[in-house]
């Protein structure tokens, strides 16, 4: 149960990351200037972010409703992959404030990206992955 409610925290989430990514970059940094988001750069880098989180939301609808364990137990494996240095690395070297703190960073990470390796390693040892 707790791999469905974490896998639908990780939808929302990524559905919040396609929204800030395709619609509303400031959405999420909003201490970078609004002339930067009309830059073709950090255009193209937060569509590529959303396209991330987009493929992340199709992958895990599909698993959930197919019940497929392997596809769901590697889209968490990727989420840890690709969240881990996003948000340790990321977003201390280049936010400022709050935001660049570790201890928040450490907190994001323990709620968003360790779950994600937790859920990968519990489906990885389920009789149901292994059956198929």
């Amino acid at each position: 149960i707790w791999i469905y409610l974490f896998g639908a925290i990780s939808i929302v989430t990524s559905i919040v990351g396609i929204y800030g990514g395709y619609i509303d970059g400031s959405f999420f940094y909003s201490e970078f200037p609004e002339i930067a988001w009309k830059n073709n750069l950090v255009k193209h880098l937060a569509g590529m972010w959303a396209s991330k989180n987009l493929a992340i939301v199709i992958i895990m609808l599909y698993a959930f409703l197919k019940k497929d364990m392997k596809s769901l137990a590697f889209i968490f494996l990727f989420k840890f992959i690709s969240d881990t240095p996003d948000i340790l690395f990321v977003n201390t070297t280049y936010r400022e404030g709050v935001s660049a703190s570790w201890t928040t960073n450490i907190v994001s990470w323990l709620i968003l990206a360790l779950p994600s390796l937790l859920s990968f390693i519990h489906l990885n040892k389920s009789k149901s992955f292994s059956d198929e």
